[in-house]
């Protein structure tokens, strides 16, 4: 089969695993009461995943693509404190969180818990490069801000391995030439005094780039992308920083907003200036190499959903 590439940057496009659950189907969380959650929280919850000015955008972009996720499984990537997962199990899917972080991970059952989801969910305590999840057992993989503090060639193999055949990759990540962000990392090593500064810093093994994305679109029979925030990080990092939140501020981040939507649908070329890739893949081929037996346990059992 031909493979549709369309990962370019410059060219415009439209421990072990144990069962996780049984699956409950659920409504869309714009209309599910959220178990123990008012309804200024649940709009506070909505707001953080579909209006955040950073990931806003490409959560909307990759829950667009990814579809109807009721009775899939999601292995979500650096499942920090558990924002997303909570929201994929909303959604109808099985999660697998992952993370390295003891601390992220009980911030994220909490969470879980909280919105009423735990029965949905499991966590995880490893990393990306050596996932305790059974092959070909995940219908989603899904990673935000994750993949540079990792060996992403390690990853990448991980990925493909724990995918179903007609499995699906959704990639949200930072990417390396946005000049405001380049500036802002600047600014943060040098102003790096305290261990736990430095520390951060030395995690971070460089951010994705055109020719890494290229290399995965190779590796899967169908690839798409958005790119976002060219110049938008300056009023970004106004509002966040500074907690700067005037009524100008809020008129210069929609006029950057504008100006960066117009430059990356006329001026391809400016996707390299992109802040953020919101990159999705499907139907990942046939690996190359011998696949090593499976690391994880039994692969959760699936529901029939005519």
């Amino acid at each position: 089969m031909d493979k549709d590439i369309h990962v370019r940057l410059g060219q415009p496009t439209q421990s072990a695993l144990v069962d996780v659950g049984k699956h409950k189907t659920r409504q869309h969380p714009t209309s599910v009461s959220i178990a123990g959650l008012d309804q200024q929280e649940r709009q506070r919850h909505l707001d953080r995943i579909y209006r955040d000015p950073e990931f806003g955008p490409l959560n909307t972009y990759a829950l667009q693509r990814l579809g109807d996720l009721r009775g899939k499984t999601v292995l979500e990537i650096g499942c920090g404190c558990g924002h997303m997962s909570a929201h994929f199990a909303l959604l109808g899917a099985r999660v697998i969180a992952i993370d390295t972080s003891e601390h992220e991970l009980s911030l994220a059952k909490q969470r879980l818990s909280r919105f009423g989801v735990m029965e949905s969910c499991q966590l995880l305590q490893c990393k990306a490069e050596e996932l305790q999840v059974a092959d070909h057992s995940v219908d989603v993989v899904y990673s935000r801000s994750t993949m540079q503090y990792v060996n992403r060639e390690k990853a990448f193999s991980e990925f493909k391995r724990v995918l179903v055949p007609d499995g699906m990759l959704s990639l949200n990540e930072n990417l390396p030439n946005n000049p405001v962000v380049m500036a802002y990392r600047c600014i943060r090593r040098l102003r790096a005094v305290k261990p736990e500064q430095k520390a951060y810093l030395a995690s971070i093994l460089g951010y994705i780039n055109e020719k890494e994305l290229e290399q995965l679109a190779r590796e899967y029979t169908w690839s798409d992308h958005s790119e976002y925030h060219i110049l938008r990080p300056l009023t970004i990092f106004i509002s966040k920083y500074c907690c700067c939140k005037k009524g100008w501020v809020v008129v210069m981040d929609h006029c950057l907003k504008c100006v960066d939507d117009w430059l990356i649908q006329h001026i391809p070329a400016t996707r390299r200036l992109a802040w953020f890739t919101s990159t999705f893949c499907s139907k990942p081929m046939q690996l190359s190499i011998p696949v090593e037996p499976s690391r994880g346990g039994p692969t959760p059992e699936k529901e029939s959903h005519a």
